[in-house]
C-alpha cells in the first residue's frame, strides 16, 4: 500500500490540509466548475455530482454555494478528511445541505450511494 492510498496518513493530515492545500485547490475548483457548467449546465433538473477524492471539500463546498439544488456526493478514502469536509460546511446544522459524504477508494469498486446513483457530473481536483 502506498502512502497515497493509506487512509490513516490522510486522517492525520486532515486538520491542516484545508489551510495548506485547500487554498490552491479552491482556485482550480472554481475553474473546473465554470467549465463543467458551460459544457453541461449544473442548474438543470436531474443533475447530480460526485466529487472523487474530495478531501476537505474545496470543490464540494463551491458546488453547494453556487448550485444549492445540486445533490453532491463527496467521496474520499480518508474518514478524517470527510469529517473535516462536513465540519467546514458553511451551515453545518442545515439539514437541507446538498452535500453528503461517503468513504470510498476510487481505485477499488465503490459501494453505497456512489454505486446506487447515476451522476451527470464527475469531479476530481486532486485525486487523478
Amino acid at each position: 500500500m502506498s502512502i497515497w492510498s493509506d487512509p490513516t496518513k490522510w486522517d492525520n493530515a486532515a486538520a491542516q490540509y484545508n489551510d495548506v492545500v485547500g487554498r490552491s485547490s479552491r482556485f482550480s475548483a472554481a475553474h473546473l466548475i465554470t467549465l463543467a457548467d458551460a459544457l453541461h449546465p449544473l442548474s438543470v433538473p436531474d443533475v447530480r455530482a460526485i466529487d472523487l477524492g474530495a478531501g476537505t471539500g474545496s470543490l464540494s463546498h463551491q458546488l453547494a454555494a453556487s448550485f444549492p439544488a445540486l445533490p453532491t456526493l463527496a467521496t474520499d478514502i480518508s474518514p478524517g478528511m470527510l469529517d473535516q469536509l462536513m465540519a467546514l460546511r458553511p451551515n453545518p446544522a442545515d439539514s437541507n445541505n446538498n452535500v453528503t459524504s461517503q468513504i470510498a477508494d476510487i481505485a477499488a469498486p465503490v459501494g453505497g450511494a456512489a454505486a446506487e446513483a447515476t451522476f451527470s457530473h464527475i469531479f476530481s481536483t486532486m485525486a487523478i
